[in-house]
């Protein structure tokens, strides 16, 4: 199943104003800063495995592309294995009006993508796990919260997030023969 993971293209010196483009908007969007994500969740098969990124230099009108492919079972090496040790960064899409094509102020839940970790964990505590933002908040102050069981609901403060980066953390090891899930929701509010 694909759902919103996201990788970035990044142009080479950080100067260069691109504009990208998938050769699937349907199920791949690119965003002006290069950050790639699934559209919508879906069942990943040979038509979606393979998609090409598009990039255009606005000023000197010079175009690259690459392709992408999605895999089920990732190969592990030693250096991928560091990499995803590393904080991943959760972005949630902006949603647009049917109507007027325009951004719209309204409610939104966002579910946070499951994320695995180890039990019985010896830390260091709190140990961060994911960065939750809104990629609107480059735009925007917002105030990040988290709710449920393990959060705001018993058992309360296992997990925390801070208010203003969305960096969720588990404060303490986790014991799955104490609880096997836990079920976490993420708030973004306006300041």
């Amino acid at each position: 199943m694909c759902n919103t993971q996201r990788m970035k293209f990044s142009n080479c010196n950080g100067k260069r104003k691109v504009q990208y483009e998938s050769s699937e908007p349907a199920d791949f969007k690119v965003d002006e800063d290069g950050m790639v994500y699934a559209v919508r969740s879906f069942p990943l098969s040979s038509e979606h495995a393979k998609f090409l990124i598009y990039a255009q230099d606005k000023e000197t009108q010079e175009k690259w592309q690459v392709a992408v492919k999605l895999s089920l079972k990732p190969t592990l090496t030693e250096e991928s294995v560091k990499e995803s040790a590393e904080v991943e960064e959760i972005v949630f899409p902006r949603q647009f009006s049917k109507h007027s094509g325009h951004l719209q102020r309204q409610k939104r839940d966002w579910v946070i993508p499951p994320i695995n970790l180890p039990e019985n964990s010896r830390g260091p505590f709190p140990q961060e796990l994911v960065r939750i933002r809104s990629d609107r908040d480059k735009n925007l102050s917002l105030r990040y919260s988290v709710t449920g069981p393990g959060a705001d609901q018993p058992p309360t403060g296992i997990f925390i997030i801070n208010p203003i980066s969305g960096q969720l953390s588990v404060t303490k090891p986790l014991d799955r023969e104490q609880i096997a899930r836990f079920h976490l929701r993420a708030h973004a509010v306006d300041i």
